[in-house]
């Protein structure tokens, strides 16, 4: 975890972006085999099978238990959900956040109440969390991969672990006055 350092008056405080991270998926093809990306030109690439060099057309992801996966198409049809708190759903660490037009959802959603599901907007191998709320006279629909107090907790158990170094880099001001400007 990289922490920064902020001064904020007399307050000096660390930072550190929050986020989970999807695990890094191997390149393969179709039968599994891993596979690598060859620059043929400057911006000519190909796709070669790294144990026979075999050019390949069309390469897929290898999920971390060994299956072939496509790309994940967009979520069009929800049949589960659960219904969350909003304070659980304000509390999603947001990638997105969309606007939802429904009349029904918006008649039958409590204003203390949310629900939740897995989505995926098509953009490739990343599943997340979305939430659909109400705010003030709109729903609108969050998404992202994990909520904010998890994330807070893991911090702290990883703060228990280990103290990082910060490392203090040139202010804002500093650069300011690299260019000649007095702030």
């Amino acid at each position: 975890m990289a922490w920064s350092n902020i001064r904020i008056g007399h307050h000096l405080a660390k930072l550190t972006p929050l986020g989970m991270k999807m695990p890094k998926l191997k390149e393969c093809d179709s039968e599994g085999k891993e596979v690598k990306k060859i620059q043929i030109m400057k911006s000519e690439y190909k796709w070669v099978r790294i144990d026979d060099n075999k050019e390949i057309e069309k390469t897929y992801k290898l999920s971390p238990t060994g299956k072939v996966m496509r790309k994940l198409a967009k979520t069009t049809e929800i049949n589960q959900y659960k219904t969350i708190s909003k304070p659980r759903a304000l509390d999603l660490n947001r990638e997105r956040t969309y606007f939802v037009f429904c009349d029904s959802l918006q008649k039958e959603l409590k204003d203390d109440e949310a629900i939740e599901f897995i989505y995926t907007n098509g953009n490739g191998f990343k599943i997340g969390y979305a939430v659909i709320y109400k705010e003030k006279k709109h729903l609108l629909m969050a998404y992202g991969l994990g909520y904010l107090q998890e994330l807070a907790e893991k911090i702290d158990v990883a703060n228990e672990k280990q103290d990082e170094e910060v490392v203090d880099r040139a202010t804002a001001q500093d650069m300011l006055s690299l260019v000649g400007i007095e702030a």
